[in-house]
C-alpha cells in the first residue's frame, strides 16, 4: 500500500521500470507479462504498455477483473502508448509481437471494455 501523499508522485512509475529492467535482465527469455487487476488501476497498467487480453471478470475475492497482459519487447507498442520502457527495451521481437496482435486482436485498443 503506498501513503496517500506518495500516490500522485513517480514511485510506481519507477517501481514499474525497476520490474521490467529485471525481468529483461533475468528472464531475457520471458516474452509475455500477464496479470489481472481492478478497473480502476487499468489506467496505470496500460501506460506500461498492458493490453486487455480477455472479457472482464468476477474474482471472488477482488471482484470485476481486467486480464491483461504485456508483450515485452514490443518497442512499436511501447512508443504507440508513449511509454517510457521503450528507452529500455532492447529490441523489436516481431514474432512475439505479431503473435499477440494476432492472438488478441478483438481486444485490440487502448480502451478497457468493462461491461
Amino acid at each position: 500500500m503506498i501513503a496517500p501523499a506518495y500516490r500522485a508522485g513517480t514511485l510506481m512509475g519507477r517501481f514499474g521500470m525497476a520490474l521490467y529492467e529485471h525481468t529483461r535482465d533475468t528472464h531475457p527469455q520471458t516474452l509475455f507479462g500477464v496479470i489481472s487487476c481492478v478497473p480502476a488501476h487499468v489506467g496505470f497498467f496500460q501506460r506500461f504498455g498492458y493490453r486487455q487480453i480477455g472479457a472482464v471478470f468476477t474474482h471472488s475475492a477482488a471482484g470485476l477483473t481486467v486480464p491483461m497482459a504485456v508483450a515485452l519487447y514490443d518497442q512499436e507498442h511501447f512508443r504507440r502508448v508513449g511509454c517510457r520502457v521503450h528507452k529500455v527495451c532492447p529490441h523489436q521481437d516481431t514474432t512475439s509481437s505479431d503473435w499477440f496482435a494476432r492472438t488478441f486482436a478483438e481486444f485490440e485498443s487502448d480502451a478497457c471494455t468493462i461491461t
